[in-house]
């Protein structure tokens, strides 16, 4: 984990170079004292940044340093032991500013008992908020506690989900407990329709079997007949690209809308792009927009930066300025790089909203720190007016 901080904090002091010159020392000085491993000054710097400029990363890396402490450092002067207390208050407040670093932390403080009170319940429903964000190991976590009905009733199907995502991100853990998992499917759970598709994503994508498009083909179909939305999905995608079957986007399109009328929101997604663009289907923007809205308001961050385009530019559907930002601002905060730009230059220009130049500059801040050249670009200029001001 202190690899994944630094890493993402090396982004943030590169970037931090074209901010203001006294801000840029008090933040520069505090992430030098970091990597040196000397926590405490590192603290007291960042504090007095964070008095200025809230930013969540901020927080989370001051949480970090509270929460493994410095008590091996040969200078006396600045050693100190972990203090879990203030750790878990700096987790609690990134974290409900959307950082998933903190996230992530703040399930495991709740799940262990240190720094607050022992609480498993809220320990899984922060690991889920940094899993939903693409957390790795939350994603592994969150399935082991589903395994076992740690805060949760026992629930192998959202454990094959999580721990499936967790896998496909490279996670060896996750990959070794769907071992576990697949044993269970083949002889406690083989009638059940969750059980015989997840046989099949195995087999699909190599975890616990050898690949085999075939017998993924196979269970699919088997999950299919039962009605498993996810399996229709997948059947959606092997029609889609052409695997094991022949590339075929009329059955592609009705395998992605068998899924998504029973809910499937990734299949929700598909079928609103297939809309737009008339894969399989003849073109409809209405239709389109129908499924992207469904998939929107179930947390799908590309619909959500989809639709927010479509209704902010005018151009496919009648133009609502404030649904636009609304739609926006949920994909930037769930890390939409182009979404937080957009974000950014809306409230920089002024247009149909009111100015708002400390929104902007936060915006233009989080995709910069992800290599966006155009979000830098326009954080300078945002900056240059800031100190105008």
């Amino acid at each position: 984990m202190f690899r994944c901080a630094v890493k993402a904090f090396f982004l943030a002091s590169v970037f931090f170079v074209i901010l203001p010159s006294a801000m840029a020392d008090e933040f520069d000085e505090g992430l030098n004292h970091y990597y040196k491993k000397e926590y405490l000054p590192a603290i007291r710097k960042l504090q007095k940044f964070i008095e200025k400029k809230p930013y969540p990363e901020t927080m989370y890396l001051i949480g970090y340093m509270y929460e493994k402490g410095d008590r091996w450092n040969k200078n006396k002067a600045i050693r100190f032991s972990p203090d879990r207390n203030k750790a878990f208050s700096y987790f609690e407040k990134a974290a409900e500013k959307g950082n998933a670093e903190a996230q992530y932390y703040l399930g495991k403080m709740y799940y262990s008992g240190l720094g607050a009170g022992r609480d498993l319940q809220k320990s899984y429903e922060w690991r889920k908020k940094a899993a939903e964000s693409g957390h790795m190991k939350a994603q592994y976590e969150l399935g082991i506690m589903n395994m076992h009905g740690a805060g949760t009733v026992v629930d192998n199907e959202q454990a094959a989900y999580w721990l499936t995502r967790s896998a496909d991100q490279g996670y060896a853990y996750a990959k070794n407990r769907l071992l576990s998992l697949r044993y269970i499917f083949i002889n406690d759970l083989k009638d059940e329709p969750y059980a015989i598709y997840y046989r099949g994503v195995f087999f699909r994508k190599g975890y616990g079997e050898d690949q085999n498009d075939e017998q993924a083909w196979k269970y699919y179909s088997k999950a299919a007949e039962l009605g498993n939305p996810g399996a229709f999905y997948d059947m959606g995608l092997m029609y889609y690209y052409g695997r094991h079957v022949k590339h075929d986007n009329r059955e592609a399109f009705n395998c992605f809308l068998k899924a998504a009328e029973k809910g499937h929101v990734m299949a929700q997604k598909k079928v609103g792009v297939m809309y737009l663009k008339g894969e399989g289907v003849r073109s409809s923007v209405k239709d389109g927009f129908k499924w992207l809205s469904k998939a929107a308001e179930n947390g799908n961050v590309y619909a959500q930066r989809k639709i927010g385009d479509m209704l902010l530019n005018g151009k496919e559907i009648k133009t609502d300025f404030k649904a636009g930002i609304k739609w926006t601002e949920l994909a930037a905060e769930k890390g939409d790089i182009y979404s937080q730009r957009k974000i950014a230059e809306i409230m920089f220009s002024g247009r149909k909203i009111k100015k708002n130049l400390f929104k902007a500059e936060y915006w233009a801040r989080m995709a910069a720190m992800k290599n966006d050249k155009k979000a830098v670009e326009l954080y300078e200029k945002i900056r240059k007016s800031l100190e105008k001001q």
